[in-house]
């Protein structure tokens, strides 16, 4: 079970919405949030003209005075919730962001992120670096209010190593949810070839007292777009997911489900690589 839920804070209209997904997770788990607000410090190197020390600190000292008046806000609204809040502020340059994040992660058992957002380029960069990086499952939200528990889940499965590595993360609210939606949808194996590893897997979940069926989807070009139609015609409160992609220079590429999942869907994504 969840005991340890970090969120990333950065005074963004996304607060609200990590906290209010954040929170009731946490109640339902008896966990507790790290808020985790990191202050990127201006980089003035290699800006093409002569800049002071002097007038590189003062712009410094001007972001961590920022910080610390967000600091303070932050700390009043965690001080609002039901549920146990600790803050940690970090200060840091750019090129270390995605890693001491994901470093941070890596101590807790969920990390949540907004669902990628085209006005927030910065923060999906960061949100897929902890994904790929920290070891742990990282939920996706949407900028809607959460409905509490999840209550019907759709999982997409393939018989992979991230599908399992998602299924086991998803584990503890998987046996708690009323329905439970496994899904096939490859593009690349036909339904014959999907049915007995998906049937294998519904009879380990039924056997933690999950309430499974086995659904393949067939006759999509696109399995992202497959199951966001099957999470909207079964109702799902949550969709699980392997997290697909590959590194190229160090920078992680999302695969085509991934980035359809992590985009459009109107619900949260649980996802882990």
């Amino acid at each position: 079970m969840p005991k340890d839920i970090v969120v990333r804070l950065d005074g963004s209209q996304d607060d609200e919405t990590l906290l209010a997904h954040a929170e009731p997770i946490a109640s339902q788990f008896g966990a507790s949030i790290l808020a985790l607000q990191v202050n990127i410090l201006p980089e003035l190197q290699g800006m093409g003209y002569p800049v002071s020390a002097g007038l590189v600190q003062d712009i410094v000292e001007e972001a961590r005075a920022e910080a610390r008046t967000l600091r303070d806000t932050l700390k009043r609204r965690l001080d609002r919730l039901s549920v146990p809040a600790e803050h940690r502020l970090i200060e840091l340059y750019s090129p270390a962001a995605g890693r001491v994040v994901s470093s941070e992660a890596r101590a807790a058992d969920l990390y949540i992120a907004p669902i990628h957002h085209p006005d927030a380029p910065d923060a999906a960069e960061l949100a897929e670096t902890v994904l790929f990086n920290a070891g742990r499952a990282c939920l996706f939200v949407p900028r809607t209010t959460p409905q509490g528990q999840y209550r019907t889940i759709l999982v997409g499965w393939n018989d992979s190593r991230e599908s399992t590595r998602a299924l086991a993360e998803a584990m503890p609210f998987l046996t708690r949810a009323e329905n439970v939606v496994l899904c096939t949808a490859s593009e690349h194996s036909s339904e014959a070839e999907r049915r007995e590893p998906a049937a294998d897997i519904a009879r380990h979940l039924a056997r933690y007292g999950v309430n499974v069926e086995v659904r393949n989807l067939d006759g999509w070009a696109d399995a992202g777009a497959a199951l966001l139609n099957e999470a909207g015609r079964s109702g799902a409160q949550l969709i699980v997911s392997g997290a697909y992609g590959h590194s190229r220079f160090r920078q992680w590429v999302l695969g085509g489900v991934t980035r359809t999942l992590l985009n459009e869907a109107p619900v949260p994504v649980l996802v882990a690589h």
